[in-house]
């Protein structure tokens, strides 16, 4: 028999949909890039989407350098997660960072010795990602009961693809080009979504997620699905599991415990550096500076009016995006809105944090469901938000601008204005839902 997931013309659809528009997207940007770069002559950051030059990699080794000495928070060298700290622990050992100081880390990667663990951890991410793509795929031909070599090979092949694709996305790119320990973080979440998608009477689910939010601070949103779907046991396992893998190993850093508890606490408060942050990002805060880079007002009229702007509309799409988001019965269209919600209201996020959305995503193209034109909106925005789109930059900056306002591109208001448009026809059409629901409940009592 063949498998269902590759039989049905619509469910193919929606890997031809994602790959036309990533694929050909990206091809878009290539000929951009050759054309501005190779026959113009443009310089950086002119077509390009990764970060500063001179900043490459960077992050890997300046979160090894902060926790060599075990002493990331009272040193005040790193606001990471404790739990990211150690494992980052384990890579500080693999080079010799003592010959290096807070001013000299972009040299770092001369060294061959920690070069080569640079390129070890991203191979472990390369194959953690793309690893639980085919993993999932042997669990859809397990559901499904295939039993032929032929479409066996095929569903192993498509979903060995999509994670070829997640890894080559732009905003994994960007990860990588950072050396970001985020990618630790996105291979939990995708796990997270797995272990709810095939498992969802276990606990392995609440556990990925909690760890996933004690490697990086941004997935602590996630956790009110749990709150508003009514999930106390997952909620309080995720909660106890988050606080031992938090607290557990501040115990093995230098100093006082509650001194570098404190530390941390205040780092996290200062995390992601406010929202005045515009550039390479993806969300509101993001958006905010780059429309008031283009209509020319002045920075220091924006900071506390921005501010604002993002508590309200931070509360607002929460409280609604929840209420709407609770007991959806389409697992993987929760949980893509539930990350658009957290990518698009995190202050500072870049275009890294995008990544996050490789786990709804995995789940959104194993749906058994016929694809319909409600849906579609989804699936064009998840090609959308894995490519490229630095089309153009905004220039003629004034005196007294912030130099990393010279790196707004339109991809900032691209990506925004997707995961704004995502969460209200979320919103709009899970209200229609539901009204319509309550009506037929009415009509057949």
């Amino acid at each position: 028999m063949q498998n269902p997931l590759l039989r049905h013309k619509d469910k193919i659809g929606r890997f031809h949909i994602f790959f036309t528009i990533f694929i050909g997207m990206y091809i878009m940007w290539m000929c951009y890039y050759y054309l501005r770069i190779h026959i113009m002559g443009h310089q950086y950051p002119s077509a390009n989407f990764l970060f500063f030059r001179n900043d490459k990699y960077k992050d890997f080794a300046t979160i090894n350098f902060a926790i060599k000495d075990l002493n990331p928070y009272i040193s005040k060298l790193s606001n990471y997660p404790p739990l990211i700290l150690a494992f980052a622990y384990l890579f500080s050992l693999m080079g010799d960072y003592d010959k290096f100081d807070i001013h000299t880390l972009q040299y770092t990667f001369n060294d061959p010795v920690i070069w080569r663990s640079f390129i070890f951890f991203i191979a472990l991410y390369v194959i953690a990602a793309v690893g639980i793509c085919v993993f999932f795929a042997w669990r859809q031909i397990r559901k499904n009961g295939t039993t032929e070599t032929a479409a066996k090979a095929k569903t192993y092949l498509v979903y060995f693809f999509l994670g070829v694709a997640f890894v080559l996305s732009a905003p994994s790119l960007y990860m990588v080009d950072r050396g970001n320990y985020l990618v630790v973080s996105v291979v939990l979440y995708m796990m997270w979504a797995v272990a709810e998608e095939e498992c969802p009477d276990t606990y392995w689910g609440p556990v990925f997620l909690a760890l996933c939010a004690a490697t990086k601070v941004y997935p602590v949103y996630i956790i009110g699905l749990y709150l508003f779907d009514g999930k106390f046991k997952k909620l309080i396992v995720s909660g106890i599991t988050g606080a031992v893998s938090t607290l557990v190993p501040i115990f093995f850093f230098q100093g006082s415990y509650m001194e570098n508890v404190v530390e941390f606490v205040k780092g996290v408060g200062g995390f992601g550096v406010g929202v005045n942050a515009g550039y390479f990002t993806i969300g509101l805060s993001g958006s905010l500076i780059y429309l008031e880079r283009l209509f020319g007002i002045p920075v220091e009229l924006s900071t506390q009016r921005n501010h604002t702007i993002w508590l309200y509309a931070g509360v607002i799409i929460s409280v609604i995006g929840f209420i709407c988001l609770s007991r959806d019965k389409k697992r993987w269209r929760q949980f893509f809105v539930v990350t658009a919600m957290m990518n698009y209201l995190t202050p500072n996020a870049y275009l890294y944090q995008s990544s996050y959305m490789f786990a709804p995503m995995l789940l959104m193209f194993a749906d058994k469901e016929k694809l319909t034109k409600k849906d579609l909106p989804y699936v064009i925005a998840a090609g959308l938000l894995m490519v490229p789109k630095p089309y153009d930059y905004l220039k003629g900056l004034g005196p007294g601008s912030p130099l990393e306002w010279n790196y707004l591109n339109c991809a900032i208001i691209i990506d925004a204005s997707t995961y704004l448009f995502i969460i209200i026809y979320y919103c709009i059409t899970r209200v229609i839902e539901k009204t319509n629901a309550r009506r037929a409940a009415k009509k057949a009592a």
